[in-house]
């Protein structure tokens, strides 16, 4: 079973990874755990009632693995840079994703060689953060699986094309055995995909972001967004911030955020789709299974807090481009993305058949599909850098494994990179407000029904998934 989480008494769930342990200030294992605590300012730099942060070079707006990653690198430049974010961090997709590093093989396979690149990428770029964080990364590979071996030498030339290394399976894998109970009935490649800790790697990137020298505004809501003269100013609460250029980096939510504070900008098309992710916390497997045909739904083991919790099997469910605002999980609709999965995955419908206390929890992952994609492409959804108007970007990671490559970009078009520091060292920046790591969706008790208003829902397969 998952471990228990902490509760901030308003329904959110909320929990800093063991690694930032070393940030509580006393050690108390009861305490509410923060990144840190309010430094007051100097009576100089407070002016009327609002704490101003002048001259700040790069404002960014977002608390999810893209605006994180953009504010670690960008701070090892010359920019000045200040984070906004509502405080706590990854509480909407990048904690609700599968937690899966993608190794690009699953792309490469369908051809989809820029994503494949990105991943390939983006991938080493969390090897390298893992480095100093080893219990972030769980599993040493995938086991991603095939029809037969005409399937496998395309797959394998397609591989090598984009440099993903892979191994073929010497004998019968454990964990894809497990799920479709075919033995060695079909060729299996081990690959680099592997379990990430998506809330340990929330909290890596904002404390390297602070050591770095960003000042970080964790504040209750994202700040208002106005014009003044050739700065832009970013208001919320007791707190203003200054920047000759702003990046907004909030995922879904950010073409209600233009909307909103933009209105009379001509804003490029996002829209909205959902991938429903099913949690089944007794199924124990310790790698990825990527089935490469039929599109089958991928299976990845839950990793938090140093532990596999059971796993994640996604499903591209009402994944389609302008269909209106996402269903909600009804009992009705469980019972329909189950059955999908208990069609294709004959080990899980084993599983569930022997252990019907088990409880399966269903949630959303929303992702955005820009202007000018087709419908359920996956090619161009690495990430994306728009020029809103002057001094204003948007800045939008498709997944969670390429957002250091889109950061890369967002850089460079900011006009500046990550090795034009000049080896200066700064102080760490200040923290204003309490910063708290949101825990990943899927490692969620499994005791209990999750709130509808956040369109989740979870159901015992007693209620019929098995009929």
């Amino acid at each position: 079973m998952p471990p228990a989480i902490s509760s901030a008494g308003d329904g959110t769930d909320q929990v800093v990874p063991p690694a930032a342990d070393r940030l509580h200030r006393g050690g108390a294992a009861d305490r509410q755990p923060v990144l840190g605590r309010v430094r007051p300012w100097k009576r100089h730099e407070c002016r009327s009632a609002f704490v101003i942060v002048r001259d700040v070079d790069v404002a960014i707006v977002g608390g999810g693995v893209a605006a994180l990653w953009l504010a670690a690198l960008a701070a090892r430049t010359k920019l000045r840079v200040a984070l906004l974010t509502a405080g706590l961090l990854g509480s909407h997709s990048s904690t609700r994703n599968q937690g899966w590093i993608h190794s690009g093989s699953f792309y490469a396979a369908n051809e989809a060689w820029t994503l494949a690149e990105h991943c390939v990428r983006g991938g080493a770029d969390i090897d390298q953060l893992a480095r100093s964080t080893p219990e972030l990364i769980a599993g040493p590979r995938g086991e991603c699986v095939l029809r037969d071996a005409e399937h496998l030498d395309l797959v394998t030339a397609r591989l090598r094309r984009v440099g993903i290394s892979h191994q073929l399976a010497s004998a019968p894998a454990v964990n894809a055995s497990r799920l479709f109970r075919r033995g060695d009935a079909f060729p299996v490649l081990h690959t680099p995909d592997r379990a990430v800790d998506n809330s340990l790697l929330l909290d890596r990137l904002a404390f390297q972001a602070r050591q770095a020298g960003a000042v970080v505004v964790a504040n209750s809501g994202q700040p208002e967004l106005r014009r003044d003269g050739r700065q832009w100013c970013l208001r919320e609460g007791d707190c203003e911030v200054r920047a000759d250029q702003v990046v907004l980096a909030l995922g879904t939510g950010l073409p209600t955020y233009l909307k909103r504070w933009r209105p009379g900008t001509r804003h490029l098309l996002y829209a909205s789709t959902t991938t429903r992710v099913v949690v089944v916390p007794g199924l124990g497997l310790d790698a990825p299974v990527l089935p490469l045909f039929d599109a089958a739904p991928t299976v990845v083991p839950v990793w938090h807090a140093g532990r596999v919790g059971g796993v994640t099997i996604c499903v591209p469910f009402d994944n389609v481009r302008h269909s209106g605002s996402p269903r909600p999980v009804t009992v009705e609709l469980a019972q329909e993305v189950v059955d999908l999965c208990v069609r294709q995955l004959p080990g899980l419908a084993d599983h569930l058949r022997e252990n019907e206390e088990s409880p399966i929890g269903i949630y959303n992952c929303e992702k955005l599909i820009i202007d000018g994609q087709q419908d359920g492409a996956e090619e161009s959804r690495s990430f994306r850098v728009d020029r809103v108007e002057a001094g204003l970007y948007a800045f939008y990671a498709g997944k969670f494994t390429t957002a250091s490559v889109g950061a890369s970009a967002m850089l460079d078009t900011l006009g500046t990179s990550t090795t034009s520091s000049g080896g200066r060292v700064r102080r760490p920046g200040e923290l204003i407000g309490n910063l708290t790591v949101s825990r990943r969706a899927a490692a969620r008790p499994m005791n209990f029904v999750i709130g509808s208003e956040k369109s989740e829902f979870l159901v015992s397969p007693q209620r019929g998934y098995l009929r």
